[in-house]
């Protein structure tokens, strides 16, 4: 089973990240007043951050010019910036239900505990400096003659 946290919800197609973008956007407008946590300045920054978002995108659409695509991508940093910090103060708790999130493409919280398999064996270990900043390590049940891992 995929674990929902670890990918990336937010789609790397821009047209499906304008359908994204623009689902959220929509769907906050017409359930803030139901929810009743949202900041009115706050959705009208989420508005002009998908106004911002849609204009650059429209821009790229027909003809291809390298400069809008330049512009293009620059927004959608920062859009994408924007939104996950909205997604994260507004949309990960209540009153938004996991039924709302679902409508919007958000992932819910995975509730499903992963299972672990315990290791008993005591392991032995190096460190290798590989690279500037990567660290190798390699860790092998102590006393064993191959350095396959332990299990788990």
């Amino acid at each position: 089973m995929e674990n929902v946290m670890t990918r990336d919800y937010i789609p790397r197609n821009d047209k499906a990240f304008e359908q994204f973008f623009r689902n959220i956007t929509d769907y906050v407008l017409d359930n803030n007043a139901r929810w009743k946590h949202i900041p009115k300045d706050d959705v009208d920054i989420l508005e002009d951050q998908f106004s911002q978002w849609n204009t650059a995108f429209e821009k790229t659409v027909v003809p291809h010019i390298p400069q809008l695509t330049a512009e293009k991508n620059r927004v959608r940093l920062s859009t994408e910036r924007a939104l996950r910090h909205f997604v994260n103060r507004f949309l990960r708790f209540e009153p938004v239900t996991d039924l709302d999130r679902d409508k919007m493409g958000i992932p819910n919280h995975d509730l499903i505990r992963t299972p672990h398999i315990e290791v008993t064996e005591v392991v032995e270990f190096e460190l290798k400096l590989r690279n500037i900043r990567e660290v190798l390590v390699n860790f092998w049940i102590k006393g064993q003659t191959h350095k396959a891992k332990p299990a788990g």
